[in-house]
């Protein structure tokens, strides 16, 4: 509703680019990939344990719903995953992986269930110790990703801390005839920066014999050379950060 609202309309959300449809050979070529990698993302840095548990707690919990005629729990995966899959098709365009981050609850709704199936089951000790065991192995999980900080390191986070520094060098040099160029993950905390600084905005129309060319690098992420292969001068290096200058062959 915000996007509505702040955009006078819904075109942003069902006409953006990145949600118009493909050719069905390349989303049909794209499809099986998409899903490796979205697989690939949502179980990264977890142990095959905790996943290999999780699953056996979902087979559980389906033939537990089934026994007992349970629809809501029994159905509620299914529904989602076929109504997913019928949009999906219809649409035929590969999102991002994140796009599916929504069914995630839905399955450990059905976790749950097979969790309870099995500890209704059990006697009262079994199943207080059980609870603590849960307990444990949650806290056990969570402490290390809050104490370490791992999510914020993740490449798909946006995370790049010296964004503020980029901008802040930029401010007295850059004009709204200049360029700069940046990636993912460092592209939308450089963008915002420039703008909280009030670095000129970028004209539509610029003066190429006149224009200067910016290139921001997160060095972990990635290298100049993935971004050009023309003469650069350093500006400045700091932390994981790398700021280059394009130049031609008669600035040199």
């Amino acid at each position: 509703m915000p996007v509505i609202f702040v955009s006078n309309g819904v075109e942003s959300i069902v006409a953006n680019r990145f949600v118009q449809s493909q050719p069905w050979h390349e989303f049909l070529s794209q499809t099986y990939p998409h899903f490796q990698e979205t697989y690939s993302d949502f179980t990264r840095d977890i142990f095959r344990a905790i996943l290999l548990t999780c699953m056996i707690l979902v087979i559980i919990g389906i033939y537990g719903s089934a026994k007992r005629r349970d629809w809501s729990i029994l159905l509620v995966l299914p529904s989602i995953l076929a109504a997913s899959a019928i949009v999906f098709l219809i649409k035929h365009i590969i999102p991002f992986p994140r796009t599916w981050i929504y069914i995630i609850p839905f399955i450990f709704l059905v976790a749950d269930a097979g969790f309870t199936y099995i500890t209704e089951n059990v006697s009262h000790r079994i199943r207080s110790l059980s609870k603590v065991a849960a307990f444990v192995a949650g806290t056990a999980i969570a402490v290390p990703l809050i104490c370490m900080n791992e999510i914020t390191n993740y490449p798909d986070t946006g995370t790049f801390s010296e964004a503020q520094i980029v901008a802040k060098y930029l401010k007295p040099i850059m004009t709204t005839n200049d360029t700069i160029g940046v990636r993912v993950p460092a592209d939308w905390p450089t963008y915002f920066y420039l703008w909280y600084y009030g670095v000129p905005e970028l004209k539509a129309e610029r003066n190429p014999e006149t224009q200067k060319v910016f290139l921001v690098v997160k060095k972990s992420s990635y290298s100049i050379m993935d971004m050009t292969d023309k003469p650069f001068v350093n500006l400045l290096i700091l932390g994981d950060m790398a700021l280059y200058q394009v130049v031609g062959i008669e600035e040199q």
